[in-house]
């Protein structure tokens, strides 16, 4: 009998492992929530944390921070700042440019893009949060619905 890849024993154990599909789903949007949040270092403790007074679970939760990883948090930080101008009145990034960008500029006045990277965070946060919890309910009403068809009940 052939093995079962890692990622599939993994996948079962994490939606087999809480009888409850609604901490799952909490704990999928908290991981998100507090994956995309400018906290680096702290995100699993956070996660952890949270999930204990939301009754999520955890171990899903603290695999949902590691959407923020070394590989990604460059492009992901470069998007919150991006995602955060958008939404702030007055562009900051149009008075930056590769070709002129000094670091001094940036260093005189780190405010400028300091509140547009938070609040493009903190966007993301919430997006990612409630998008994660609400595909994953979807998921699990899909699942049982199916179940539900096969057993005949």
């Amino acid at each position: 009998m052939a093995k079962k890849p890692k990622w599939k024993i993994i996948y079962r154990y994490v939606t087999r492992s809480s009888k409850d599909p609604e901490s799952l789903a909490r704990g999928v949007g908290l991981g998100l929530f507090v994956g995309f949040l400018p906290s680096f270092g702290f995100q699993l403790v956070l996660a952890f944390m949270l999930a204990g007074f939301l009754n999520a679970n955890r171990i899903v939760a603290m695999f949902g921070t590691l959407v923020t990883n070394p590989f990604t948090v460059l492009p992901l930080s470069a998007f919150s700042l991006w995602f955060g101008d958008l939404i702030l009145p007055g562009s900051r990034l149009s008075q930056y440019s590769l070709e002129t960008f000094k670091w001094s500029s940036l260093m005189e006045s780190p405010g400028q893009l300091g509140i547009s990277y938070i609040v493009g965070c903190i966007s993301l946060s919430v997006i990612t949060g409630v998008l994660g919890y609400a595909l994953m309910r979807f998921y699990y009403l899909r699942t049982r619905s199916r179940q539900n068809k096969i057993s005949g009940t």
